[in-house]
């Protein structure tokens, strides 16, 4: 799938519905790059021996979000959601034009620069699925 390109996308499902990128049943702008990244969450340890000891607890995915331009309003919804710091719905079209969902919580959100009071330049945003 080509998330390279900016912009609202429709991606037609099967049962004519369009599928988009949605936080908190909002629709945001399709991102500019969209990467999905599986981390593990766990400790790790050195042993006495020198070996590396890892307890793993569980997978978990993060979305790394960013924008060449986003509208100020746009960047105020995600601002708020993000302050909140409250569990929200991330839904993706996934590889397989699928809409799927996930619940997140915002991690980061780098504003980048201001323009005109109309819009944001190089928006990022990590999401992290609890």
């Amino acid at each position: 799938m080509d998330y390279g390109s900016p912009g609202l996308r429709d991606y037609s499902k099967g049962d004519g519905g369009i599928m988009a990128f949605l936080l908190s049943g909002q629709t945001i702008q399709d991102p500019a790059d969209f990467i999905p990244t599986d981390i593990i969450i766990g400790e790790q340890d050195t042993a006495s021996d020198g070996s590396l000891k890892t307890d793993v607890i569980a997978v978990k995915t993060e979305w790394t979000l960013s924008w060449s331009h986003l509208l100020s309003a746009e960047y105020a919804v995600i601002r708020t959601l993000f302050r909140a710091r409250n569990e929200v719905t991330f839904q993706y079209p996934d590889d397989n034009n699928v809409q799927t969902s996930a619940q997140v919580i915002i991690m980061a959100l780098t504003p980048g620069r201001r323009k005109m009071n109309t819009y944001y330049e190089g928006v990022k945003m990590v999401l992290r699925e609890v």
